[in-house]
Parts: structure tokens; sequence; C-alpha cells
């Protein structure tokens, strides 16, 4: 939104129906404006300022840009999710994330009919949506279409969570930082006397205690928790989408013969 409307106010093209918002003072055109086949918004009869001056605001298109921004996001999200990259060929995958897309064209192409807008604003709207609503995707998500990971895990926490030790305490925030082995070590980030208390509490440390340090109690390590614990090292293609190898699926007989 802000780059469209920042776009917009500086480009300040009038959009198709301009002169129908202007309500041109025909008549007395000329004697307002000397006639020298440029006229100036004072043969203009439009009273209602705001709906004048939004007329000069067609590019790019915003109803564009804001669909495809959300319906890209959408897209690739049911992509990533109905695991549209694991390479078996499922025609009804491709048309459910397309649709998506499909429904932000409609909605462009009508800004075009109703003239709101030129087709040189809705294709730069377009474009512009596409990549904001493929670039805030990548910021949580992987390529739907890497075979070395699970699309519809979402990218580790860059800031792992700790809950609280009681219900009216406050949660706090550990930064991550590196081992010195190429991994992420995670700190706890609770305060002393919090700490002692899950310590010192019968049965609270288990309970209470983060789900990254339960997977690795060490506090070192590249695991983040059990969640996002397969998200951290690659996988092969045949582990990504947990699907079997090929020699898994056709048994020994395929080997043999």
């Amino acid at each position: 939104m802000m780059i469209t409307n920042t776009i917009k106010n500086l480009a300040g093209r009038h959009r198709p129906d301009f002169i129908s918002r202007c309500n041109l003072d025909v008549a007395n055109a000329q004697t307002l404006e000397p006639f020298i086949g440029l006229l100036t918004t004072s043969v203009c009869r439009q009273s209602d300022k705001s709906f004048f001056w939004d007329g000069m605001r067609s590019f790019p298109s915003g109803h564009t840009s804001f669909s495809f921004a959300g319906f890209t996001y959408l897209a690739l999200w049911l992509g990533g999710h109905m695991h549209i990259g694991d390479r078996r060929g499922r025609t009804y995958k491709s048309f459910v994330v397309l649709v998506p897309l499909l429904t932000a064209m409609l909605i462009g192409v009508s800004r075009t009919k109703d003239y709101r807008h030129h087709w040189q604003d809705v294709l730069a709207g377009a474009i512009l949506g596409i990549f904001m609503g493929w670039f805030g995707y990548h910021q949580y998500y992987p390529s739907p279409f890497d075979a070395t990971v699970d699309p519809s895990v979402p990218h580790p926490p860059r800031i792992p969570e700790t809950p609280p030790v009681h219900s009216f305490d406050m949660k706090s925030f550990s930064r991550v930082a590196g081992d010195g082995n190429g991994g992420t070590g995670i700190e706890l980030g609770l305060n002393s006397a919090a700490s002692a208390a899950v310590s010192t509490a019968p049965g609270l440390a288990a309970m209470e205690q983060p789900r990254h340090l339960a997977h690795n109690n060490a506090s070192t390590g590249s695991v983040y928790s059990q969640q996002y614990g397969s998200q951290v090292q690659p996988r092969t293609p045949a582990q990504a989408h947990g699907a079997s190898s090929r020699d898994s699926l056709v048994g020994s007989s395929y080997r043999t013969h």
C-alpha cells in the first residue's frame, strides 16, 4: 500500500473517466481559458475535491496491486501445503493453486471495464503485487518447489519464545547465537529467579521447559524445537515431502530385474 500510494501521488496520471469527473463546462470553456488546444482545471465544475483529485491517481492500479499481493501469498501458501513441488504430476493441485491468481486477474480486468484504469495501470499493479506477495511469503515459508525441505512448515523462529514460569509472568525471548560448529545455540532467556523456580519446583521443570530445550537439553546445536528440527538440516528429495524412494516403492524385484 505504501509503494502503490507513493507512486500514485508522484505519477499523477489521469484516469480514463477524468473528463466525467471534471464535469467540464463546455459552453464557457473558451471564455474561462484561452482556447489554444490545452485546458486547465478552471473549466471543471466538480465541487467534490476529493473525488476530483482522485481522478489524477490512476497509475498504478491499487485494487490490482493489493489483490495480487494477497492472492499471490495465498497461492504460494496453498502450493506449499498441498506439496505442489513433489513431482507427482497431480494436475488438480495446479488448478487449486491458480484459482487465487485468476481471482486477482479478474479484479484487475474489472478496473479497465469500468474506466477507472488504463491497461498499463493494471499491468504495473499486477507486477508490483506479485513481487510483494512473493517477497512477503518467503519471509516465513520456503519455496513450494524446494525439494529439500517441507514447504508447509515455516522457517525456524529467529528469536525463540520461552514460556512463562507462572501464568502471571511475562514471556521472554532468547536470541540465537552460533555454537561454533555451524549450528545454532539456544539461550534460555529467563531471569535467575524464574530459572531457580523451574529447577526447584517438583515436576515443573519438565512441564514448563521450552520445546526447543526439551528437544536439545544441552542448549546447543542446530535444532530449534521438535517442530522445526527437521527444517534445519537439508533432506533428500525423497524425504522432503514424506515420500518413499522409487526402490522402496517397487520392491526388490525392480532391483533384481
